[in-house]
């Protein structure tokens, strides 16, 4: 999920620069926290942990369902230092939920639409987080319904609700925007699984 990853302000602690000045002829890592190549060292460095962890997961269980719900790219790279859309194209992954939490439909949408995200349907389920509040803050159902929609007419796989407090005493909200239930369902799975 969106934890599943280091804060681009990470990486100077000792082992980290040692191992950056191992690969890099005793040079340090930039003073810059976003120096391009600075970023993508790290992001790899991830990416390899990631790799790892599946490995591990799928040696105990084959075919165990790796699901991932990050923020959306670039910010998830640029902050969090996730690459998740390499994480798909090695394998790592078999779906997503990207985490879409704006309070505009119209914010909501531009993120939708992005190329790059579209670029990914067909290769793997691609479920919409949306933001229903925090806590004591919910967000208005009206948005939350015109979400949906917009999620519904992109055609992604489905959605999720977060946030858990946030859901309470509005069950017939919920329950009419998904008035069938759902009988089982397919997961395609990531062409690119290892």
């Amino acid at each position: 999920d969106d934890h599943f990853g280091m804060p681009v302000e990470l990486g100077y602690d000792p082992y980290t620069v040692a191992l950056y000045q191992s690969s890099h002829g005793g040079q340090s890592p930039p003073t810059n926290i976003n120096d391009p190549e600075w970023v993508q060292w790290r992001a790899d460095n991830v990416t390899q942990l990631m790799g790892h962890i599946v490995e591990a997961v799928h040696q105990i269980k084959p075919d165990c369902h790796i699901s991932l719900s990050p923020n959306p790219q670039p910010f998830a790279r640029d902050k969090f230092l996730q690459d998740w859309e390499q994480w798909q194209q090695l394998g790592f992954i078999d779906d997503l939920i990207i985490q879409v939490y704006r309070g505009s439909i119209e914010s909501f949408v531009n993120e939708l639409e992005r190329p790059r995200l579209q670029a990914l349907k067909g290769t793997l389920p691609i479920s919409i987080g949306i933001l229903t509040g925090l806590r004591n803050q919910p967000t208005n159902n009206h948005l939350i319904a015109q979400q949906v929609q917009a999620v519904r007419d992109r055609t992604f796989s489905g959605v999720s609700f977060f946030f858990y407090e946030s859901l309470g005493n509005r069950d017939d909200f919920f329950h009419s925007l998904f008035p069938t239930s759902v009988v089982g369902f397919h997961v395609k799975t990531n062409p690119n699984k290892r």
